[in-house]
């Protein structure tokens, strides 16, 4: 997968002020609500402590993995929004790996998320860049480890992701971007 992580601030400028803020809302609001329930109730905070009872039916950005290991780790539920964003079935597939539902351009993010939330037990923030169909998708990712009172041998996963395409980004520019992002001083 081509992942380029630069700055939202100079991606933007180069690339017509795209608003990137409102694509970060759900993300950063789901990773607040964890940090909020973590501080209440111990890291990682339990399955318990939260209401996942409209996730199903909210135009929502969010999931929930059982697992730490992507290639066994199924979709236990997800929001209307995630689901359109990554052609997935209305309803979630907790029979299948999460793995082989995925697209491949995003797999390698969700087997990396879901190991630093799990191994870590804190939050794993990702952004970055895809080249998908002529353009390039602007992504972030929230994986958020969670724990169940009733077994520790399953480990849960909260997140959140979305993207926003616009025109792709020609290489050379994404290269200079993440350069001056990563430059020491």
């Amino acid at each position: 997968m081509e992942d380029l992580q630069f700055s939202d601030r100079i991606l933007a400028r180069h690339s017509g002020g795209l608003g990137l803020a409102s694509e970060r809302r759900d993300t950063e609001l789901a990773i607040t609500l964890w940090h909020q329930k973590a501080s209440e109730l111990g890291t990682p905070p339990p399955f318990e402590a939260f209401d996942f009872t409209r996730l199903t039916i909210d135009r929502s950005y969010r999931f929930i993995i059982c697992g730490d290991d992507a290639a066994h780790s199924v979709f236990l539920l997800y929001g209307a929004q995630f689901a359109r964003l990554l052609q997935l079935p209305e309803r979630a597939n907790y029979y299948d790996p999460l793995i082989v539902q995925l697209p491949t351009r995003y797999r390698a993010l969700f087997s990396e998320g879901c190991e630093a939330a799990c191994s870590e037990a804190a939050a794993a923030k990702f952004s970055g860049a895809v080249a998908h169909h002529g353009c390039t998708e602007l992504y972030r990712a929230a994986f958020l480890p969670m724990r169940l009172r009733l077994s520790e041998l399953r480990p849960l996963v909260f997140g959140s992701f979305n993207y926003r395409a616009i025109d792709r980004v020609s290489r050379a520019l994404a290269e200079t971007i993440w350069l001056m992002c990563h430059r020491p001083g």
